[in-house]
């Protein structure tokens, strides 16, 4: 069920539905969540950012990780180009020809766009990073500096066409925009944003850069609560992980969804799979509970689905 409601009468909507409800997902300002929705729910950020150090060089780069070498010697192989522009036209050429059709092939009719207009008035004199082949621009990033900050704040592939993307071209522009502030002399390059799980595909790609989670402070809330651990909370969780606020910091939970107890070896592999830079603990729950004597990982809680509701936010 999918329904807006006025706040004041958001929670008494809610609690008449809490006997048919496996799961409830509210979009709230953060305001009003705070004042009007305070306790059983996760409060996700709508929005996480992934921040990473900038190496000193691309010999440092190559050593974040496989997958970073492997896109180094990739791109070695490519016949791409980059450069940089600023100004009215490229910013257009831009959100025209790169970022609103790429935006749409990847999400067809549930696509929400930036809107032009306050794009235009924040990031006009902002830098247009391009990737070219054959002297042709065949990707974008548009780039943003604060301080010694390089944030890559939209990316777009022309025309949205995903034969760019299979060549590498994405994976050309990160390479480039982290080369591009390193030689700006920036501390730290900012990925931008992505869902708050560490299942979103985006921010999966983006943590063999080794990057550290960041709380974005924007004006809207997720907050995330069951009623009563069933087969529908469990199987949410095990294919969304969620990354909420926590004590001033973010944590993260999800769910291996096993009927029998699980072995030191699914906590183990879990955590190698979904522990990110930045988190101050991952909270790991099975339906059939845990073997006796098993070691949690670095920074980790495992649960059965009884203690699953110790997580929402009293």
């Amino acid at each position: 069920m999918v329904a807006d409601a006025p706040i004041l009468q958001l929670e008494p909507a809610l609690e008449r539905f809490q006997e048919q409800a496996d799961l409830v997902v509210v979009s709230a300002d953060r305001i009003s969540a705070t004042l009007f929705l305070r306790g059983g729910y996760l409060r996700l950020p709508s929005v996480v950012d992934a921040r990473m150090a900038v190496p000193t060089g691309i010999k440092a780069l190559s050593k974040l990780s496989q997958g970073v070498a492997s896109d180094l010697r990739r791109l070695r192989r490519s016949r791409y180009t980059w450069k940089v522009t600023t100004g009215a036209a490229d910013f257009s050429l831009f959100y025209e020809r790169f970022y609103l059709p790429f935006v749409r092939q990847r999400h067809g009719e549930l696509a929400v766009a930036q809107d032009c207009d306050w794009l235009r008035y924040h990031y006009l004199r902002s830098t247009v990073l391009w990737i070219m082949h054959d002297r042709e621009p065949v990707a974008g990033t548009l780039l943003n500096r604060h301080g010694t900050v390089l944030t890559s704040v939209l990316n777009g592939v022309l025309d949205g066409d995903v034969e760019h993307l299979q060549r590498g071209a994405l994976a050309a522009l990160y390479v480039q925009a982290v080369e591009y502030a390193h030689e700006q002399g920036c501390r730290y390059f900012d990925f931008g944003g992505s869902r708050p799980s560490l299942h979103d595909g985006v921010l999966r790609y983006k943590r063999k850069w080794g990057i550290t989670l960041r709380d974005r402070r924007d004006t809207h809330d997720i907050l995330i609560r069951w009623y009563r651990w069933t087969p529908a909370v469990a199987a949410f969780l095990t294919g969304t992980s969620l990354i909420y606020r926590l004590n001033s910091g973010l944590s993260a939970v999800a769910a291996l969804n096993c009927r029998e107890p699980a072995a030191q070896e699914d906590a183990d592999h879990a955590h190698h799979l979904l522990w990110t830079g930045g988190l101050h603990s991952l909270s790991l729950i099975n339906s059939g509970g845990w073997r006796e004597g098993i070691a949690p990982p670095t920074h980790t809680r495992l649960l059965g689905p009884s203690a699953a509701a110790d997580l929402l936010c009293p």
